[in-house]
Order: structure tokens, then sequence, then C-alpha cells
């Protein structure tokens, strides 16, 4: 590459970059830099920097054997290299320290416009033009290093490709008034369009860069690092702040709920909704009825209504904007037409609990008053949407399902059906057997703690067999550990809160011969067979193998499967459904209706009982973490933690209100206390996981309520998880147990 021409004698361009680097490194105590020659500015090096960008950087001659692109001014367009000039030499290195990011000199040859500012640097950047450009009474004259020069513009602001802006001046009318910085911040963020520079306004450009440059850079350096809003809460002095509002009604038909019996005149309807859920998607919420009053024989029409939430909000918006006012909300009124209709086959039950499958949005399983459990299609509309029932038998529940969950299987890769009985029977299901039988079984009993460590301690064993003295707990409520279903903690009717082991061997499919040498090479254990005996005590788990080996020769069975334990042979229920309490918590002084673990915190769960209290626990502390009674002085049925904000919780009350609570902003006071029924009670909650800011409330006057509530309920707040964190470590650090 030739050497290019010489630079003239006397450059004004150089000497402004020798006197700029002059005062620079003599506020920082330096020597001057040596001026830089004309010719070694015209020779460019094109470097990558850190972030992978090229940048262009001029040659000083200090590394000649380097293997960097060199360019001369005679590859750019004049205008083009004269700004990437005064780029490049104004430009100034920051010393950065770990906690800083350095930000690299910014040189596109693509002339891409640059990051945007915030209103602060385009204040400053406006009262630096207004003091390096001030109007004269003749257009086009600038005052310029404190001398009057005219420089023809054409209407525009000088443009800086390094910062990527450029601003249009004011009109030849407005001569003589001072610039709008408002104004001008306006025009530079609406006009960001790069123009050509004319070589007589270079000058200019140059006293402009180098005036703003600094300021600038110092900016964006300063909000690539600051943590200025790390910790920037909301103001909560405002309880309107907050709020829950009424979205949807939705109530069955009185006359699908009713059972008619001679003279035309029918029964009462079934007003209590016993259970709300939401679907896997978040758009189809089903709602069931019966009666929590009953305590024998029922004679009911229970059912189970399904609607679709953009059906009904289509129907409610009037002005078709997408979405929903408040004068459509209330002008909605009532739905009473269900998506779908599940009716009960049978008068003699009811539904009390119910809940959608977290992956299939159609598949619904329904607890009974009766013991039953029904898996239901719902987008099923020709055929018969009841898809299984279970048996009633021995080993399947004898009293009310309370509570159903679906839980994942490692065999299977997919989810299993959990079941929760007034019973005191814990038990799994799968869909594989079209719910012919559990596939697993425990029971919970008041068994003495000291003798459950024992028999580990001897033997290994997890669990124990119930004695006559050690009654049974009816459960009422569970919740299974977030990252495995090996646990589940367990709300009873009398208000013990309690933590079972819950083994299922799903990784353990090794095949293991039979315990009678008869029985060698003649009978197979089947993995679902031998993991149902594997829960049994290690004392009594060799006499049962050997018997149901035995039975499996006396009926010349070849195989072992659920299905002859449980109807052929038939060992004794508390065998095969030990107990497997392993922890007791501080308890309730009233049944428990309602408990779940933290979505956030994997050892955080909160219950809320009839006693009317709202109790967090930490799973491994015996203690309440911390008690928190409602403002209303009557039962609680339900409590759910929010799916979107570590911190708020909702839970709702026999006084017909629910109440929402933010334990950043108090761990006391509610933040939302609103009075869904009067004179009704609120007996269901289930908080929507797609769509955070909508709750569906079941209430015991036949309709259930969706609620949307306020935005800043739904949104996370900054380090929110780190306070939650903080909270349940504070748990431990005074651990009781």
């Amino acid at each position: 590459m030739s050497e290019a021409p010489a630079a003239p004698e006397h450059d004004p361009l150089d000497e402004a970059f020798e006197a700029q680097y002059a005062k620079q490194d003599g506020e920082k105590g330096q020597p001057a830099n040596p001026k830089l020659s004309r010719a070694a500015r015209q020779v460019w090096l094109k470097k990558p920097d850190r972030s992978g960008q090229c940048r262009w950087i001029p040659d000083d001659g200090s590394d000649p054997g380097n293997q960097l692109d060199r360019w001369s001014q005679k590859d750019f367009g004049d205008s083009d290299f004269m700004v990437m000039q005064i780029s490049s030499q104004t430009k100034r290195e920051y010393e950065s320290t770990d906690a800083e990011t350095q930000t690299d000199p910014i040189v596109v040859a693509e002339r891409v416009a640059q990051t945007p500012f915030d209103s602060d640097v385009y204040e400053r950047l406006g009262a630096q033009m207004q003091e390096t450009f001030p109007k004269y009474k003749t257009p086009g004259q600038y005052l310029i290093d404190g001398k009057k020069q005219v420089v023809d513009t054409g209407g525009r602001w000088p443009i800086s490709r390094d910062c990527g802006i450029s601003c249009q001046l004011m009109a030849s009318e407005d001569v003589g008034t001072q610039p709008d910085v408002k104004e001008l911040v306006n025009v530079i963020e609406a006009d960001l369009a790069p123009v050509q520079i004319p070589e007589e306004e270079l000058p200019a450009v140059s006293n402009f860069l180098r005036g703003v440059a600094k300021p600038m850079e110092d900016a964006l350096q300063n909000n690539s690092v600051t943590q200025a809003f790390l910790f920037l809460e909301m103001s909560r002095s405002d309880q309107g702040d907050f709020e829950a509002v009424e979205r949807h009604s939705l109530e069955v038909p009185a006359e699908a709920r009713s059972v008619a019996v001679e003279g035309d005149q029918g029964e009462p309807p079934c007003l209590d909704v016993t259970s709300v859920s939401w679907n896997a998607t978040g758009n189809v919420l089903a709602i069931s009825y019966g009666d929590l009053r009953k305590t024998g024989w029922c004679n009911l029409k229970s059912c189970i209504g399904v609607w679709h939430l953009h059906k009904l909000e289509a129907e409610a918006d009037a002005d078709r904007d997408g979405k929903l006012s408040r004068e459509e909300m209330k002008a909605a009124g009532t739905s009473d037409i269900p998506s779908a209709l599940l009716e009960i086959p049978s008068q003699t039950t009811f539904v009390s609990c119910i809940e959608f499958h977290k992956e299939e949005p159609a598949i619904l399983a329904s607890g009974m008053y009766s013991g039953e459990i029904m898996v239901w299609d719902v987008s099923a509309e020709e055929e018969v949407p009841l898809m299984f029932t279970s048996r009633i038998s021995d080993y399947a529940h004898r009293e009310p399902v309370t509570a159903l969950a679906w839980v994942p299987d490692q065999k299977e890769k997919a989810l299993q059906l959990a079941s929760l009985g007034n019973d005191g029977r814990l038990l799994l299901w799968t869909l594989a057997n079209k719910l012919d039988s559990p596939i697993i079984g425990f029971s919970m009993a008041m068994v003495n703690p000291q003798r459950l460590r024992a028999e580990y301690r001897a033997n290994g064993s997890i669990t124990a067999i119930p004695s006559a003295k050690e009654k049974l707990l009816g459960g009422s409520a569970f919740s299974f550990f977030p990252e495995n279903r090996g646990e589940v903690v367990v709300g009873t009717e009398s208000g013990a809160v309690l933590k079972c082991s819950f083994p299922t061997h799903d990784e353990d499919s090794k095949e293991r011969p039979p315990d009678l040498p008869e029985a060698q090479g003649k009978v197979k254990w089947t993995h679902r067979a031998q993991a149902l005996v594997d829960n049994v005590p290690t004392e009594e788990k060799g006499k049962l193998r050997r018997r149901l080996e035995q039975d499996a020769l006396d009926q010349k069975k070849d195989k072992l499967t659920l299905q002859f334990i449980f109807y052929t042979s038939k060992p004794p229920v508390s065998t095969l459904f030990p107990c497997s309490v392993n922890f007791y918590y501080e308890g309730c002084m009233g049944p428990v209706h309602g408990l779940q673990y933290s979505p956030f915190h994997r050892h955080l769960f909160l219950a809320c009982s009839t006693d009317g209290s709202l109790r967090i626990y930490h799973k491994l502390r015996r203690k309440v973490l911390l008690h928190i009674e409602p403002p209303c002085g009557s039962y609680l049925y339900g409590a759910a933690w929010s799916p979107a904000r570590p911190m708020v919780l909702a839970v709702v009350a026999g006084s017909g209100a629910v109440y929402i609570y933010d334990l950043k902003h108090s761990t006391a006071r509610p933040v939302v206390t609103e009075q869904v029924c009067k004179g009704s009670e609120l007996i269901s909650l289930s908080w929507n996981n797609n769509r955070p800011g909508l709750i569906a409330i079941g209430t015991a006057q036949g309709s259930a309520k969706v609620l949307e509530i306020s935005e800043n309920l739904v949104t996370p707040l900054p380090q929110e998880i780190e306070k939650l964190n903080t909270f349940a470590q504070s748990a431990l650090e005074d651990r009781i147990v």
C-alpha cells in the first residue's frame, strides 16, 4: 500500500485533537500524548473488539507485523473517513473495574444507528447543543470556539454516526430565538436518518462531537453497570393499587342438578360448588356440584359444568375490542349455558373433588362421595364423555375422596392419579389399567414415631403396620413434594399435618425370583405387583411374598399380578397399605381444608383450617413458620400460592370473602379483601397457572366466580425470590424440632 501524502503544516483539525488530548491528559495528571501525523491517521486497521464487532483504529506504526486489514482514506468516502477519524481520535478509554463493563468505541462502517439513550442524556445533549450552536440573526451563522462562522448545514444539525443522532434545525422565521430543548429532544427521537456531511461543515461537527462525546459515553457506561433500580419497590401506601374484580359468574341451571320426584316436586338442587379446576391451557374451567353437609345416604343429582373462557369473553365483548371493560363484565351477568355438562350416572353419590390433567387439556378426574374415581373426556361431543370408573372393592376408597393430584411416573413416562380419602388411605392409580385397581397404597395413622425410628434402624423399613390402638386419620388435603413424588404432606380431619413417604419403586425394574423353592421357574412377579409388596415392612414382606406365591401355585397362575393379589389372594388391607407417616408438624385446631407446596420454594407449604388460621410451614421444621388469621373470624376452606409472584397467596373464607396477601408488603394484613358473596360461604379455590391474573372460586350458592386481580399482584418484583429464600432460611436459623 502506497504511503498517503503528508498533512498540511497547519491543520486546524490536528490542532483541535492535540488541544483536546492535552486538556484530558492534563486533568488526569499525565503528560500530553504526542500528536499523530496526518499520514498515520490516513491508514486504518480493522480490529475486532471484545463483543465480536469490528472497529476502526488509526495505525500508528507500532506493530507493522500484525495481520489486521489496512484501509486508506481512498477506501472510504471523504465524509465517512472524516467522521470515523474524528470519532476515533476523540474516543478515550475508561479504566474499568471488575464490577464494570468496558464500553468499546462505537465506529461502524455500515451506518447502523446505535443504542438509544435515556431522557437524561437527551436533556444534557440538548443543553450542549444549545450552548454550542446558539442562533444569530443571520441564518446559518453559529458561534464555534468563540468565533462567528458561516456553516451551511442544509437545514440539519451535523450528524455523528458514533452516536447515531441527527437533529433538524429551526426554520428561518424562528431565527433570533433560543432553541427549545424539548423540541430538540423530540426531533432527536424522530429523526435518526444518516446524512452526508459536506467537507466545509466538518469543523463544526468536530466541535460538536468533542463537546457531547464524553457526557454521552459517561451515560452509556453508567447505564451498563448501574444498580440504582435493583431494589426499587412499588409504593404500597395506596390500597387502590390492589384489587380483584369479578370477571365471570358461572352456574349450571338448577334443573340439571335437581332430583325429580312424584308431583313434579323436586328435591332442592345441589348448591355447593365442591371444587373448581383449570385445565392445562388455562382456558377451560370445570366446576362440580354436591352437598358437603351430607353425612350418610344421599339422594342427589350431581354434575360437572365445563366452560370455555374464550367463548364467554367473546360473548361479553360488546365493542369487539378484544378486552372486557367493567361495564361489559357487569352487563354479561351469569352464564348458565356450559360448553359441556357431565352428569353423574348415580343419584346416590355426588362429586366431592375434581382435577384436570396437567398435560392433556381434555382429561378430567373426579372423586366421588361414595369413594369412586371417574375420568372424563370433556372434549367428547357425540360419545359418552365418561372414560373410566374405579371398581368398588375393599382396596379402593370406602369413604369420600377428598383430594386428587396428577403426579409423574418414571416407568410409564406419564402422569398417574393420586387420591386421598376420608378413610385414611392414600392411593395411586394408572390409566393404563383403566382404574381397575390401585397400584400403590398407604394408610395414615398416629403411629408412634419412636417405633418407626426403631424399625428403620433395625431393618431399614420406612413403613409400619398400624396397631389396633393406632387409629387411622381421615385425610382432607394433600400436596406432593415439587421435585419428585417420593414425599407428600397431608392434612387431616383432626387437624394433624403429616409428612409421609410415598415410594413407588419406578426405577427398580429388576425381576426377583420367587422366595418359595417350589415356585422357582413356575411363577413370575410383575413389576407392579413386586412394587406393591416392597412397601410392606421388612418383617412382614417375606411372609406375604411366600403366601402370594403359594396362592399362585394353588390357582395354577404363572404370573403374580395386581389383579390376582387384590381379587384372588386378598391379603389384609393393613398389610398391603402400611403407614408411611414419618414426621408430624404442629397441627391445627380444626380440619385442614387447603394445603399446597410453594411453586417457588421446595421446602415451604401452606395450610388453612376451619380454626380460622392460615399457616406457612417449612418442611424441615415442626413449628409453624408464619401464622396468619384473616379478619373474618370464620372457617377457611381453601388456600393457594400465586403461580406468578413468590410471596403472594390467597385464601377463601366462610364469611364469603377472599383474602389476598402480599408477604412482601405485610405478613399480617391482606392487600385485597373482596366480598364475593353475602350471607354465603366460599368453599373452593383454584388459581390459573397459565393466566395468573384469574382466580376461580366456588360458592355455596350454586355459582362459581372468576376474579381478575390487578397487574401488580401478577408481575414479579425485583429480588422477590431472594426475599422468599431469606424468609425460609430464617426457619432453619432458629429451628425447633
